[in-house]
């Protein structure tokens, strides 16, 4: 059964984008198959995961007018959609974003169930749907969570990013009780640990903050803790996933052993590669 997962918080530079593209790439290395949707008007992931001028985002008619692309995640919110996914690698898939996708109007519910009717037609050829959010409430981040599984919601060592946090579960206690009553909290992963040795041991900062969000979160606190390396951001420039990148590098091995744990979470099973 194909399972969706939004990456969100209410809280912006907590590292969505990253995860959303690092954890679809690694899916997609096991064999699994994935399709990434960019839900963020600022196309970050569709930039990292697709070259600008082979992605379909926008097209011109037979009047050389500008129109929505077949790749735009901006179709999704249309009655009888044509959207495409645009195929990245072997196993993985992504429809794109651009501005187009925070001009999307219309009835609310309408636009709410044209997205949920087209992810549940495209999740059909697919183990799992990875959907980036914007951090900011309203109808992009609500249509993800409605067409949902899970909500993945990494974080930050800080203040704000923790109110962020706060506000992304009262939402989504907010949105089971109306509109996904199976939507479900997969976890909660920190991405903020600074590379450092042993000997340094942890900032005061996190020295801070680590013991409030296990006090309030508990189990859903992942167990992996995602570190700031150079690395990561050198593979997402590069277009390139952490495997191909630097399948060595810690990084690597931490993003590896995050996917492990949402692959246990969400009891899915293995497939041969």
């Amino acid at each position: 059964m194909t399972q969706v997962i939004s990456i969100s918080n209410q809280k912006g530079g907590v590292g969505k984008t990253m995860i959303a593209g690092t954890q679809a790439h690694n899916l997609a290395d096991r064999g699994y198959k994935v399709l990434a949707i960019d839900n963020d008007s600022q196309g970050s992931m569709t930039s990292y995961l697709a070259k600008e001028s082979e992605i379909k985002l926008l097209e011109y008619n037979i009047d050389q007018e500008v129109t929505t692309g077949i790749n735009n995640s901006a179709l999704l919110f249309e009655d009888d959609s044509k959207v495409e996914p645009f195929e990245v690698k072997k196993n993985l898939h992504v429809i794109g974003a651009n501005k187009k996708i925070a001009s999307v109007q219309g009835d609310t519910i309408e636009l709410l169930d044209n997205y949920f009717f087209n992810v549940d037609r495209l999740k059909q050829k697919y183990d799992f749907v990875i959907i980036d959010c914007p951090h900011a409430p309203g109808l992009l981040q609500q249509s993800a969570h409605v067409a949902s599984d899970f909500v993945l919601a990494p974080v930050n060592y800080g203040k704000f990013a923790i109110e962020g946090l706060e506000e992304q579960a009262r939402s989504i206690r907010q949105l089971q009780k109306r509109l996904n009553k199976k939507l479900k909290l997969i976890g909660i992963v920190v991405n903020d640990r600074v590379n450092r040795s042993a000997k340094q041991g942890q900032s005061q900062v996190e020295q801070l903050y680590a013991p409030v969000l296990e006090e309030k979160y508990g189990d859903l606190v992942f167990k992996t803790k995602l570190t700031r390396y150079t690395h990561v951001q050198h593979a997402i420039e590069l277009g390139e996933s952490l495997l191909e990148f630097a399948p060595k590098s810690n990084a690597s091995t931490e993003s590896q052993a995050l996917t492990d744990e949402i692959l246990e979470r969400a009891l899915v099973p293995e497939v041969e590669v």
